[in-house]
This record gives structure tokens, C-alpha cells and sequence, in this order.
């Protein structure tokens, strides 16, 4: 059930209709009835439109207004509106039948904006991991370059530790002599050799004397004990050498021990035997050195 004025008085009209649920409602707003109740209220001499027509004139109404803009912009920009930039190269392309080559020369561009931005990044560029070295290597690959000599001296000790840690066994008879006994005594007593004029050696005297001191501890002669130095890691750690630091040459050993003399070398041997076996290091090439010793070993 539903009644309206006429549509002269439409401002005062009352609009009464009954929902689903046969609910009565009452309004005086037209736009508050649903759509499926306000074909009551259609003055039924006017026909009404369909849906389909109401949605169709809309759209054509939409497109009209769309082609006075683009009419509009046609007159202020000369073409279809304004464009972006890209859109603006493929028009130029077209008026010459080159948009193909626009696109290759755009892709170029772009790869080489890629790496050229990749290059300053550095870190983003993937490369293959460096092969793995042995742990005494990393005492090397680790440290930063020596910008120093004395830097690289240090290096270059580090490494020499770490390749005689790795090679020469705990349990060698030269390890266990220098744990067992502080050769730096040697030094101290060996300070006054060089004072009186005479020509300072390329090594250390105590690298010298440890030199002579393996003559007799293993019953050599220098000259074996200086090719020994080259091809044994053992008696090289124990001269105090690097691994790649040069051997003495015969010539300033005989200097040295002419130095020393065979009195104050005799002591000093038979104080490192002494300080070796109260220590509680035993071996049978650890004897005191005696005279005839001395006279067998008399010559390097």
C-alpha cells in the first residue's frame, strides 16, 4: 500500500508504503524511500525508464565529457593531453619508425646504469670466496700490510711461529732445552765482545753461539751444523732464525768463538747442562764439556 500527493506539491508530499515484513512507514523525503518502494510513487503517466537506459545514458553523458577535455587539451598542448616523458621519446620514435631502436638504446642505458651504480657499491657485487689456507698461514692473511719495516718484521716473526709451532714436536730435545733454561744469560755475557774495534756481526752473538753450541751437543762439525740450519726447521727455531732469514756464514762463527775463546765457551756450556738437569731435563747428549771434548771439537 502506498499514496503520494501530486508531483505539483512534491515539496509537501507524505510518502507512506509497507516493507517485506508488512512494517508501514512514513516520510515526507523521497530519497529516504528504497529503491525497490519508489515505483509506487512514479506519476504512472510518464513512463519510466529501465535501469539499463538510466546506466547507459550515464556512460554516455561520461564519455562526451571526457572527449571536451581531451578537445581542451588538444588546443593548449597540441596533442592529447599532457604525456610523460617516456611517452614523449616513443612519439618522436614513431615519426620515424624507430621505436625499436629507442628500446634496445633505453636497455643498454639501463644495464649500464645498473653496474656503474653496483661498482660504487662494492659490497653487492657477489664474488667467489678466497680458498681456505692453513691456520699458519693466518697470522700472514689476516694482518693488515706492513706499512713498516719494523711492521714487517713482526709479520714475518708471527709466521715463522706459527709454521714451527705446527712442524717441530713438543717433545724435541731442543724444545725442552729452551723451556727448561734462559739462554738470554748468554747475551749478557757475551756483551763485551764487539767494544774493542771489532766489526760487529750480522746476527745476534747468542744465535752465534747457539750455532756452536749444537757442534758439540750433537758431535758435528760447523760446517754440518750450517747446512743443517738450511734443511732442519728444529735448529733454525732454536739459532733464533726466521724461516727465511739468511744462515751465517762459517766465517763469522769462527770469528766469534775466536772471540769468546774456549774457557769462557766451556763455561757457558756446562752452566746451560747444569741449569738443564736441575730443571729435570735428562738426556744422554746433555754431558759436561771436558777438555777432550773440547780438543776432539777444536776445529769447525
Amino acid at each position: 500500500m502506498a499514496c503520494a500527493l501530486s508531483a505539483g506539491a512534491a515539496e509537501a508530499a507524505i510518502y507512506r508504503y509497507k516493507d517485506h515484513n508488512n512494517v508501514e512507514h512514513i516520510t515526507n523525503d523521497f530519497t529516504q524511500v528504497p529503491e525497490e518502494y519508489r515505483e509506487q510513487f512514479y506519476d504512472r503517466s510518464e513512463p519510466v525508464k529501465p535501469r539499463a537506459v538510466i546506466n547507459a545514458e550515464k556512460e554516455l553523458e561520461a564519455a562526451r565529457a571526457k572527449v571536451e577535455a581531451a578537445d581542451a587539451a588538444e588546443a593548449v598542448y597540441g596533442y592529447e593531453g599532457p604525456q610523460t616523458a617516456l611517452q614523449r621519446i616513443y612519439a618522436f620514435a614513431d615519426r620515424y619508425n624507430a621505436r625499436l631502436a629507442v628500446q634496445i638504446i633505453g636497455v643498454l642505458v639501463l644495464q649500464t646504469a645498473v653496474f656503474v651504480i653496483a661498482g660504487y657499491l662494492g659490497g653487492y657485487i657477489v664474488s667467489p670466496p678466497p680458498p681456505r689456507r692453513s691456520r699458519v698461514f693466518d697470522v700472514i692473511v689476516n694482518e693488515p700490510a706492513p706499512r713498516t719495516a719494523k711492521r714487517k718484521a713482526e709479520a714475518q716473526r708471527s709466521f715463522s711461529t706459527g709454521i714451527y709451532d705446527e712442524v717441530i714436536p713438543k717433545e724435541h730435545l731442543l724444545k725442552r732445552l729452551a723451556e727448561a733454561v734462559d739462554f738470554e744469560f748468554v747475551n749478557t755475557a757475551c756483551e763485551g765482545l764487539y767494544l774493542s774495534g771489532n766489526v760487529r756481526p750480522e746476527h745476534r752473538p747468542l744465535a752465534l753461539f747457539k750455532i756452536t753450541f749444537l757442534v758439540f751437543l750433537y758431535g758435528l762439525s760447523g760446517e754440518e751444523v750450517l747446512q743443517e740450519l738450511k734443511l732442519q726447521l728444529a735448529y733454525k727455531w732454536f739459532v733464533g732464525l726466521d724461516i727465511t732469514q739468511k744462515t751465517p756464514d762459517l766465517r763469522g762463527v769462527i770469528k766469534f768463538r775466536s772471540l769468546l775463546g774456549v774457557e769462557k765457551f766451556q763455561g757457558l756450556y756446562n752452566e746451560i747442562v747444569d741449569k738443564a738437569r736441575s730443571n729435570g731435563l735428562m738426556d744422554e747428549r746433555l754431558r759436561m764439556l771436558d777438555t777432550p771434548r773440547m780438543e776432539e771439537r777444536r776445529t769447525l
